[in-house]
């Protein structure tokens, strides 16, 4: 119950940390973004520092009918349609909340 929005959504949107949101405009997707990275900059000293993902790890690792028996039963497929459309809704329901 202590935790920001036990209370409501409108208790997340009045919060002195959000004053700055224009909650139309975030629902409305017009919202500009604070930060664009640049697409092709790497910000890091090194490429040492980005790190590699290494395929040759995994590899050995198979996995069982078992496992894959729960996988089937526990993981869906979750589209980025789908997942757009509850952002949506949740941004929908802080706006009017």
């Amino acid at each position: 119950m202590k935790r920001l929005g036990a209370g409501g959504t409108a208790e997340i949107k009045d919060h002195p940390y959000f004053a700055s949101i224009d909650w139309l405009k975030l629902q409305n997707l017009t919202l500009p973004p604070p930060f664009i990275p640049e697409g092709r900059t790497v910000h890091a000293e090194s490429i040492a520092e980005v790190g590699e993902f290494n395929n040759h790890e995994y590899r050995s690792i198979k996995i069982t009918a078992k496992e894959n028996e729960l996988y089937d039963k526990e993981f869906v497929f979750i589209s980025q349609y789908d997942s757009e459309r509850e952002i949506a809704k949740v941004l929908l329901l802080l706006y009017y909340d």
